[in-house]
C-alpha cells in the first residue's frame, strides 16, 4: 500500500529512484508482479502493475494497469489502461532514461487513445484556463519529442459540443499540439443538416496558455 517502501530495494539494486514517487495511493491497492534479470549493476525489471484509487502527479485516477520493462536506459509500457470516472485512456509508450532517471530532455514516444473525457476536466487537470465550451472528447494520438517538449498529433472528436451559445452534435479536427502551439486542420462541426468548417492555430509561450 506504500509505494515508497520499494525505494530502498531499488537503491540496493543500484538504481537511483527519486526520494518520493509522484504516485500516491488514496486508500487503494497496487498489485505488482515483477521479475529482475541481469547483472546487479545493470538489472532489467519487467512485469505487470494494477493499481486502484491513486493520485499521479496530483491527478486522481480510479485505476491504472500496464505491463512494463525498465532498465537503466529506458522504460517501456505496453497495454496501458487508465480509468477516471467515464474517461478511459489506452496505449503504449516508451521513454529513455539516464541512469534510471526520467528527465525533461528524455525522448518519449507513445500511441494513445482517449475516450469520454470531459473538456472542462481535461483543461483543469492540464492547468489551462477553463475553455468556453463543454462536451465529451475522444482522440487517437501519437506522441513524440521529449518529456518537456512533446509533439502530439492525431484526430480529435467532440460529442455534444456547446460553445459560444451554439450546440453541435459532433465536431472533429486533426490536431497538432506542441509546448508552444496548438493547430487545428480539416475540422468541421455538425448539427443536423448544418455544418461549419474549422481551422486555425494558437501560439503561446511555453507553460503559459
Amino acid at each position: 500500500r506504500k509505494l515508497n517502501d520499494a525505494i530502498p530495494v531499488l537503491r540496493a539494486l543500484g538504481a537511483a529512484p527519486p526520494a518520493q514517487w509522484p504516485v500516491e495511493l488514496q486508500d487503494g491497492v497496487a498489485r505488482i508482479d515483477a521479475s529482475v534479470v541481469g547483472a546487479l549493476q545493470n538489472p532489467r525489471v519487467s512485469g505487470k502493475v494494477d493499481a486502484e484509487r491513486l493520485k499521479l502527479d496530483g491527478q486522481q485516477l480510479d485505476r491504472v494497469t500496464s505491463t512494463f520493462t525498465v532498465d537503466r536506459t529506458s522504460a517501456v509500457l505496453r497495454a496501458v489502461t487508465v480509468d477516471q470516472g467515464q474517461m478511459r485512456v489506452e496505449g503504449n509508450g516508451r521513454a529513455e532514461l539516464r541512469n534510471w532517471k526520467l528527465e525533461g530532455s528524455s525522448p518519449v514516444s507513445a500511441t494513445l487513445s482517449l475516450r469520454n473525457a470531459d473538456i472542462q476536466t481535461l483543461a483543469a487537470e492540464a492547468g489551462w484556463k477553463a475553455p468556453p465550451a463543454t462536451g465529451s472528447v475522444s482522440a487517437s494520438v501519437h506522441v513524440s519529442g521529449s518529456l518537456e517538449s512533446p509533439l502530439v498529433t492525431g484526430p480529435v472528436t467532440i460529442e455534444n459540443l456547446n460553445a459560444f451559445d451554439e450546440h453541435f452534435a459532433l465536431a472533429r479536427a486533426d490536431v497538432t499540439f506542441t509546448s508552444t502551439a496548438l493547430e487545428l486542420s480539416h475540422g468541421e462541426a455538425r448539427n443536423g443538416a448544418g455544418r461549419v468548417t474549422l481551422s486555425g492555430d494558437y501560439n503561446h509561450p511555453a507553460s503559459d496558455w
